[in-house]
């Protein structure tokens, strides 16, 4: 299962490579900021809220489906007394089914995503790790013009089955066709 994921992600890549390259381009580069609710593993049944700016450079690969790259970092990690959450990065790729209806497309997206994390000020449970599983989102695009656009959308990492973390939340952001 794990290398139908890496295909997959390997398949977005090299699908932005291809849109980069086609005559009439259909790529987009866009910054959201997501406000993650992140179930916490140091303290059971509690969630912490983080922030994530996220960066998505992505194309139309046609009519029905697209392809997105995201890289993202915290932009406000959590603190409990001397202890300080945060994720370093997050790196991953989404295929998005969608379908343009005027300005608004509405969206599908699945792919995977790994997201690097650090724990700072907990004397031995300090650290890092590294955390990967099943990214899904369900978002619309709203064309401002011919090139800017706004994104809203809802993000889910499940990562239950290799960290007991469940991040999901709301996200906005803007975008540049060219």
């Amino acid at each position: 299962m794990k290398r139908g994921f890496i295909g997959l992600f390997a398949g977005v890549i090299a699908s932005l490579g291809v849109v980069a390259h086609a005559g009439e381009s259909n790529a987009y580069i866009g910054v959201n900021y997501m406000i993650i609710e992140q179930d916490s593993r140091f303290v059971p049944g509690d969630t912490i809220d983080t922030g994530e700016t996220v960066v998505r450079f992505g194309g139309e690969i046609n009519e029905y489906f697209s392809s997105e790259l995201r890289v993202g970092m915290t932009t406000a990690s959590v603190k409990d007394g001397a202890a300080e959450l945060k994720n370093l990065y997050s790196i991953g790729g989404l295929l998005r089914v969608r379908k343009e209806y005027g300005s608004l497309t509405p969206y599908l997206g699945l792919g995977y995503m790994w997201t690097r994390e650090e724990l700072s000020g907990a004397g031995p449970l300090s650290g890092e790790a590294t955390v990967a599983d099943v990214a899904a989102a369900v978002g619309v695009d709203i064309s401002l013009g011919e090139n800017l656009g706004l994104n809203l959308e809802y993000f889910a990492l499940t990562m239950k089955p290799i960290s007991d973390i469940n991040r999901t939340g709301p996200s906005a952001g803007v975008f540049w066709r060219f």
